[in-house]
């Protein structure tokens, strides 16, 4: 069956044309639905797992004695008496916790100083290293954590025990 151009101009040929081409569209379409919705449904599981998680965190933290909803009142870092009081939000006792004398103080361009400090810590818990971290980072301007090395306590009957080393840098 040839088609010319003389077919496509009476109405018997769009008569059978027009339907069988909007089923084709039609079908496409709903393949296309299909496909969005599995999509937006996974989306939504992630969400939820999301929001779970969330809660989760939030108990953790209120657990721990942190509130995170209020905001904090940033300090000026001062080495020994900020440091002193990180450990004692992480409950690490004072004979576990040690400075280490820090790098030379660098002049950066906009005329602060960068100054980096070294602190180790001694026989202290996985969760006790993470409030350690996150209380000088959130509580005190300009105080960041650059690295964290941590090596297993010799101490066979708690397998959670570890020394570690902290290093901050925050500009003055």
């Amino acid at each position: 069956m040839d088609i010319n151009r003389d077919d496509l101009k009476k109405p018997e040929f769009w008569a059978i044309v027009s339907p069988a081409a909007l089923l084709l569209i039609g079908l496409i379409v709903m393949f296309n639905m299909h496909s969005v919705r599995a999509d937006s449904e996974s989306k939504l599981r992630t969400a939820k797992k999301v929001v779970t998680n969330a809660k989760e965190l939030l108990q953790i933290t209120k657990k721990s004695g942190f509130d995170l909803m209020t905001e904090s009142n940033l300090e000026d870092f001062e080495t020994l008496t900020s440091m002193m009081k990180c450990a004692t939000a992480a409950k690490i006792p004072d004979g576990n916790i040690q400075h280490i004398a820090g790098e030379k103080p660098k002049k950066q361009r906009d005329g602060k100083m960068l100054y980096r400090e070294r602190f180790e810590l001694h026989n202290v818990r996985m969760e006790q290293i993470g409030l350690f971290v996150d209380y000088a980072e959130n509580n005190y301007n300009s105080l960041s954590c650059n690295s964290i090395s941590i090596t297993p306590f010799s101490n066979k009957s708690n397998k959670d025990r570890w020394n570690t080393t902290v290093q901050f840098e925050h500009v003055k």
